[in-house]
């Protein structure tokens, strides 16, 4: 049976869709887009119906419901619409390296990412493609503390930058480009990358990638030990931000995360167990390597306070998580503060 035209409702119904997941209200546009795929499907036009269900995905993503958007894009990669674009299936294996790198399967997400970089060569007027493949890849190799040849990608990719991409797009490359900087500890490039991302992002444009990105900022700004008021600046904005654009539940605990990582770098260490004793209550909540992060500065902390029982209890707990996240560099790190204590005991 050929497939039935569009009608007008239908190109409403999914425009209300991506409207309202541009405005990041995600429950709405994640019911409008089933609802689109379902008439989509219904018509037998699986062009429509591969665009409303990838949405879906992107939406689950956004919610932190990272096993159910992985699911959602299997399904699109094993689909036979597909296969017949490497476009389509870069897009696919671009959520797929992203989900992956949440939950913490670092190999499969750089294999991922450089797969949908393969294909997107493939595609003519693919400046975008690969721009969002390249972020997954470098995100990827950044977790997996292979922080030079992350370095090497963010070359390549400030290179792809060529001043026609929108200020948004260009924002999130220079953002993540100083983040890898400051994890190589190298401070001046990381600080030259943040603010020419904070110049190309607006919070009048979008408040919550606003927030996103100075809770980020402040993120590896502290893991550089980098405490001054450019740092504090960044954890209010933060704050303001999310307050304003409101927040899920991770992004709370990301919040809390900083803050307790703030003030253990200042030495209030009552203030910072006190904080990242609540974050750890709920370590599985935190993407994998941030939760033996978060575990890991509570057992320093509780150190610090003298209480070693805690402190190896925690320190234990932080090595299986960046164990199962194959951080190697990190595991190794807390095991042999783990020797010492006991060594010392």
């Amino acid at each position: 049976m050929a497939a039935q035209q569009q009608s007008g409702t239908d190109i409403l119904l999914e425009l209300r869709a991506r409207e309202a997941f541009m405005r990041r209200r995600y429950d709405q546009a994640l019911a409008l887009a089933r609802e689109a795929a379902d008439l989509a499907s219904a018509r037998e036009d699986t062009a429509a119906w591969w665009q409303m269900t990838f949405l879906q995905g992107e939406c689950l993503r956004e919610q932190g419901l990272c096993e159910e958007c992985g699911t959602v894009a299997n399904e699109l990669y094993n689909h036979p619409f597909t296969a017949t674009s490497p476009a389509l299936t870069a897009r696919v294996l671009t959520m797929l390296s992203v989900v992956s790198q949440i939950l913490g399967a670092l190999p499969k997400a750089i294999e991922l990412a450089r797969e949908a970089l393969r294909l997107s060569d493939l595609v003519e007027q693919s400046s975008g493609l690969r721009i969002e493949a390249q972020l997954a890849l470098i995100a990827a190799l950044t977790e997996s503390e292979q922080l030079e040849q992350a370095w090497c990608e963010c070359v390549v990719l400030v290179a792809l930058l060529d001043g026609g991409d929108d200020s948004q797009t260009a924002g999130k490359a220079y953002w993540v480009v100083g983040n890898v900087a400051f994890l190589r500890k190298d401070t001046d490039e990381g600080v030259k990358y943040h603010r020419l991302a904070a110049e190309h992002l607006s919070p009048t444009n979008d408040l919550a990638l606003w927030a996103w990105f100075n809770r980020a900022s402040a993120t590896v700004r502290l893991s550089s030990e980098l405490v001054d008021e450019e740092t504090y600046e960044c954890i209010q904005r933060a704050e303001l931000a999310t307050s304003i654009a409101g927040a899920n539940d991770r992004d709370r605990l990301l919040m809390d995360f900083i803050k307790g990582h703030w003030h253990y770098l200042n030495g209030d260490l009552p203030e910072a167990v006190d904080i990242l004793a609540r974050v750890c209550s709920r370590a599985t909540d935190l993407p994998t390597h941030m939760a033996g992060d978060a575990l890991m500065l509570l057992g320093k902390g509780l150190l610090a306070r003298g209480d070693s029982v805690g402190a190896l209890e925690y320190l234990q707990q932080s090595e299986e998580f960046f164990r199962q996240a194959e951080a190697a560099d990190r595991a190794v790190q807390v095991a042999g503060m783990i020797s010492e204590m006991q060594a010392s005991q």
